[in-house]
């Protein structure tokens, strides 16, 4: 059986973040603990540590707030507990509703990101999926709605270039209805 000491929290809790050095699961803490205005330790694990902190880190990873000491782990649960602690998750009951569904979602969009990128983009040598195609055409729809939508992701744009670039849609491209989605 699993015991915890009940550790009461002072008025003003002192917060320590633990995430490596680039914005992932850690970036809605700070997002937060900024917007607050709260006072925090961004500890920036380097890689180096990062083997002799893990096996002392709630369930084995990061990113994980200390609480006046106490190990918490879990970005999304963290960020909806600064977020309700700090006013930030919406007035109604139907609005913290609301905010919950798009955190949801915003997570699996990050985790369909990082399946994508460590999957690698098309290359000329390989073959065409369905999957590639259908990157293609949403990342159309959004360079229709923004045209500089990609500028900071040259890989996507890329991408995007080469499958629509094929021949074999060259035609139907060309001639193609002009609609807004």
């Amino acid at each position: 059986m699993f015991y915890q000491t009940e550790v009461m929290a002072s008025p003003s809790p002192k917060y320590k973040l633990y995430y490596f050095n680039f914005r992932g699961r850690g970036e809605l803490i700070r997002l937060l603990l900024h917007t607050a205005q709260v006072e925090f330790i961004d500890h920036r694990v380097q890689p180096s540590d990062w083997p002799e902190l893990k096996p002392n880190t709630p369930e084995g990873h990061v990113p994980f707030l200390e609480v006046d000491g106490v190990q918490y782990g879990e970005s999304l649960p963290l960020a909806r507990y600064l977020a309700k602690k700090y006013n930030l998750m919406g007035d109604t009951e139907l609005d913290q509703l609301n905010a919950d569904i798009i955190l949801n979602y915003v997570d699996q969009l990050r985790l369909d990101y990082v399946r994508f990128k460590t999957d690698s983009l098309l290359t000329p040598e390989q073959k065409l999926s369905i999957a590639d195609l259908a990157v293609a055409d949403v990342l159309d729809t959004f360079i229709k709605e923004n045209p500089s939508v990609l500028n900071s992701y040259p890989s996507l744009s890329d991408h995007k270039a080469m499958v629509m670039g094929l021949p074999q849609l060259s035609n139907y491209l060309s001639c193609r209805p002009d609609t807004k989605l």
